[in-house]
């Protein structure tokens, strides 16, 4: 089937978002009934923000990206998102640079550039044991959700840079 010409036309105006746009994978790890546990080591720690639109409220997020280092899974990618809207969804992140740090002070003062900017630092780093959790919901319109929540149960290493 030959490409539309209506396609070719608008792809030039919406170009410039799908460069801008992250085309990643979604996988995320199976989590199994009472979580499944994963050795992990962290690729990177992605920030962004959300202006304003209309009724809906800027926000500004993080993406850490993981990389499973044993098991079934080895080598996999896979990333956890992490919102100020709603604010509470941040608490992973401030818990695991807790963890990290051995420090309670970033987490106490909820510094979110610091916390981002540590986990930075310890891109390629840092390995985790964590536990991910089926956290399927049912939206206000019926709807069945399923989504993958990440606990961080204790640093296993970090590497010498």
């Amino acid at each position: 089937m030959p490409i539309n010409d209506d396609f070719v036309a608008l792809l030039g105006t919406v170009q410039a978002d799908i460069d801008a746009s992250d085309l990643s994978t979604r996988w995320q790890p199976p989590a199994c009934p009472g979580g499944t546990l994963y050795n992990c080591q962290l690729v990177e720690c992605n920030t962004g923000a959300k202006p304003a639109e209309g009724q809906k409220k800027a926000y500004v997020w993080a993406r850490l990206t993981w990389r499973i280092i044993d098991g079934e899974y080895k080598g996999q990618d896979f990333g956890a998102f992490y919102t100020s809207n709603p604010a509470f969804k941040l608490a992973p992140l401030f818990n695991l640079v807790t963890l990290a740090t051995k420090n309670a002070d970033i987490a106490t003062t909820k510094n979110l550039h610091a916390a981002c900017k540590t986990l930075d630092t310890l891109s390629g780093r840092l390995l985790v044991n964590m536990t991910a959790l089926d956290d399927s919901y049912t939206t206000k319109a019926g709807e069945q959700r399923s989504q993958t929540v990440f606990q961080y149960n204790k640093v296993i290493d970090i590497l010498k840079a």
